[in-house]
């Protein structure tokens, strides 16, 4: 690959976003459960074209999503991606809701538990 450039697959994104005031797009990419996100900050001019691209994208590789609550209204997000138009085995990730401390040990448990049933609910049908 070029200096400088690397290739980051749709399905390993988590999200994207243009952040109108700084002019950048702003990319969190999956990570295992338990890891932090990573993050990557893009400035290039602003294309609509672009931007819905990337939205289609990174949608089409969503198989299922989930929102499981845990504590007070706030969960964790359970989502199976795989590579766009693929059978490829499931990419799992769990979001945290904000406010929820994912190193409360209750709370990790909780979203292990989450991820499990998703899983196994997903993965026999």
């Amino acid at each position: 690959m070029s200096e400088g450039f690397d290739r980051l697959p749709w399905e390993r994104i988590e999200r994207a976003e243009w952040d109108r005031e700084a002019e950048v797009l702003r990319i969190t990419e999956f990570a295992p459960f338990g890891e932090r996100t990573p993050q990557r900050v893009l400035r290039f001019d602003r294309s609509e074209r672009l931007l819905q691209l990337i939205r289609e994208r990174v949608t089409a590789s969503v198989v299922h999503s989930t929102h499981v609550p845990i504590r007070d209204g706030r969960g964790v997000k359970v989502v199976a991606r795989r590579p766009p138009g693929t059978n490829a085995d499931l990419l799992w990730s769990v979001v945290f809701d904000e406010g929820l401390d994912p190193s409360d040990p209750e709370i990790k448990e909780a979203a292990e538990r989450a991820l499990r049933e998703v899983r196994a609910e997903v993965e026999t049908t």
